[in-house]
């Protein structure tokens, strides 16, 4: 696993939500008796990536080092903060070998194309349904049994509609709305919002 899959999967879940679906479309879904949100958006190659995000989050925020099938030690995101450039994004791992004393190593992810840059510094990215910017970068992470659901202490916040004719961005301040978590689940990821009502945003389905 390249660690700048990671950037990818950001990525992927950044643009899937331009798939939201309008007030008037999901009231139309509701008139058809399909409530909204309940279609897919297929994200390429994360199933892999969806893998170690659940081993992760099932074993207590750590994945486990094998060498010959035999366990060697552990690594986890440390929790000293990201170094974020206009050219890469810089990472904190923790490992541990044969039982021995915590070492960290840096990562460094230079981004593919200006959509992972925008990410990663925190500006807004435009979509075809508005806009949407993260706050804090890495996660928390956590574990129920069945899937992993990740939280952000400064969560990304999503803005529908367009700037208007007098570019005041009106709708967009009246529709913020706030991406509480993301559920990942072993075939799917489900978003949950806190904010504007109405607008449905699509599952996520691991390819």
């Amino acid at each position: 696993m390249q660690p700048v899959q990671w950037l990818d999967f950001a990525e992927s879940i950044a643009t899937a939500i331009g798939h939201s679906e309008s007030p008037r479309d999901a009231d139309r879904r509701r008139k058809q008796g399909r409530a909204a949100g309940l279609w897919t958006k297929e994200v390429p190659q994360s199933r892999g990536l969806v893998d170690l995000i659940l081993a992760y989050a099932a074993a207590g925020n750590c994945l486990k080092l094998e060498a010959n099938d035999v366990e060697i030690g552990t690594v986890s995101i440390a929790e000293r903060s990201p170094i974020i450039t206009d050219s890469e994004l810089s990472l904190y791992l923790t490992y541990s070998l044969f039982g021995g004393e915590p070492s960290e190593k840096m990562i460094q992810m230079a981004y593919r194309n200006n959509i992972q840059r925008v990410i990663c510094t925190g500006k807004w990215l435009q979509l075809n349904i508005g806009q949407v910017r993260f706050g804090s970068l890495i996660p928390q992470v956590t574990w129920d049994g069945q899937a992993a659901k990740l939280t952000w202490s400064d969560p990304p916040q999503v803005q529908f509609g367009s700037d208007g004719i007098f570019g005041l961005g009106i709708l967009r301040r009246v529709t913020n709305t706030t991406l509480s978590s993301i559920t990942i689940g072993r075939d799917y990821g489900d978003f949950e919002t806190s904010g504007v009502i109405g607008w449905g945003l699509p599952r996520l389905r691991w390819m």
